[in-house]
């Protein structure tokens, strides 16, 4: 397939992507959020555990933080191992409301799964008459 040009939700990120899906999210809260009450209850910085985890870890870490980003499994890995959590502790449910990449990024967030749905319906058409039309395929997510 050829490269989606996608712009988030947000416009904090301009990527190009593979494709775009319909993603999960965490039964407990995102993980960004149990990431923030792990580092809490650790008493470190995010900053600290980049330092601890590895620097190769920090953009990741960042999106992760920010709930921008599902984590890759090693790094999921490497959190668990971390804190000392259950293998559980940022386990994930299905909750459909928001769209991800290929890479696991969130690229837009909306309230409800019918939204997203609908959203993704809206994202299909564009994709597929671009294509038709051997046009780029540019997914602009920014409210407008």
């Amino acid at each position: 397939m050829n490269n989606i040009l996608i712009i988030s939700q947000d416009g904090n990120l301009t990527c190009f992507a593979k494709s775009i899906a319909i993603g999960e999210r965490q039964k407990t809260g995102l993980i960004g959020d149990k990431l923030y009450e792990a580092l809490n209850k650790a008493n470190i910085t995010l900053e600290n555990l980049i330092e601890k985890i590895g620097n190769s870890y920090r953009e990741q870490l960042q999106r992760v933080y920010s709930n921008q980003e599902v984590p890759k499994k090693k790094l999921l890995e490497k959190l668990i191992r971390f804190f000392d959590v259950d293998n559980n502790y940022f386990g994930e449910k299905e909750l459909r409301n928001v769209l991800i990449t290929d890479g696991g990024i969130v690229v837009a967030k909306y309230p409800t799964n019918k939204d997203t749905e609908e959203k993704k319906m809206d994202i299909d058409k564009i994709i597929l008459d671009s294509y038709r039309h051997n046009q780029p395929i540019i997914i602009n997510l920014c409210a407008k």
